[in-house]
């Protein structure tokens, strides 16, 4: 399961600060947000379509393009643009990102859609386009996070037999007194991966290096568990340490356990 991710320090829009703007930018969730690694501290659109500019300050190379959490219809226009200016009229290069269909649950059953840039352009301004044309989304755009990476990195690796998916729905529940219940669904759900991750001496240091970069629980980072699938992780690990069991000669076994970042509040 665990295919292609990304080290926090591979992702440009939190790491390098970039400034942000937007075509109608609510005063409330300004674009700016969008350099905060927090998802559930989001950008919004007044309107049903737009657009957010990154100037990153210099040209930097990116391989990745994920939008965490969001409120866009499955199959609405998305296209991550990139340029030496901020003129739009003939960009360099260009970059369809499909919004895939939403799960079953009514609250939030978005999916985060993430795709590799072929050949790693390396530009200053990047721009995002939502909506553009017809039809419009459903709602004022919202988006939690857009990670705009530096390398997608894999590791080939076995995944032990045994491991635990699960899926957690927030929820508000009270009993009274004579056993009546109030349950009512508060945020978005969150997804856990917990197993065993399977190495050989030479591949144990990049699963280290990832621990490390991320400062155990510290840091968010792109997780991409099935790389034939638009779903992205944006997670953390579970505990603030790593361990391994040298199993066998040249073979080593680390617990591996993640966990979605939460999306906040509700998305309409």
């Amino acid at each position: 399961m665990f295919g292609r991710y990304a080290l926090p320090r591979d992702d440009r829009t939190t790491n390098l600060s970039p400034t942000v703007t937007a075509s109608a930018e609510d005063p409330d969730y300004p674009a700016v947000n969008l350099t905060d690694p927090n998802p559930a501290n989001p950008a919004k659109l007044t309107t049903n379509d737009g657009w957010f500019v990154f100037d990153m300050g210099m040209a930097v190379d990116v391989a990745a393009v994920a939008i965490i959490y969001h409120n866009l219809d499955p199959g609405l226009s998305c296209v991550l643009e990139w340029n030496t200016t901020d003129s739009w009229g003939s960009p360099a290069g260009s970059q369809a990102i499909t919004v895939p269909a939403w799960t079953e649950e009514p609250l939030d059953g978005s999916i985060s859609p993430w795709v590799e840039l072929s050949g790693s352009p390396t530009f200053q301004f990047w721009r995002l386009i939502i909506g553009e044309g017809s039809p419009n989304n459903s709602y004022p755009i919202f988006i939690g996070n857009v990670l705009l990476v530096g390398a997608l990195r894999q590791i080939d690796t076995d995944v032990r037999w045994g491991v635990e998916e699960r899926e957690e729905f927030g929820v508000l529940d009270q009993e009274t007194e004579l056993g009546v219940e109030y349950v009512e669904p508060l945020g978005g759900k969150r997804r856990r991966f917990n197993g065993e991750l399977g190495y050989r001496d030479y591949e144990a240091e990049e699963f280290i290096s990832l621990a490390r970069s991320a400062t155990g629980r510290v840091s968010r980072w792109l997780l991409i568990p099935d790389e034939t699938r638009n779903d992205a992780w944006y997670v953390r690990f579970e505990e603030s340490a790593w361990s391994r069991t040298r199993t066998d000669p040249n073979f080593n076994s680390f617990p591996f356990a993640v966990r979605e970042c939460s999306r906040g509040i509700p998305w309409p």
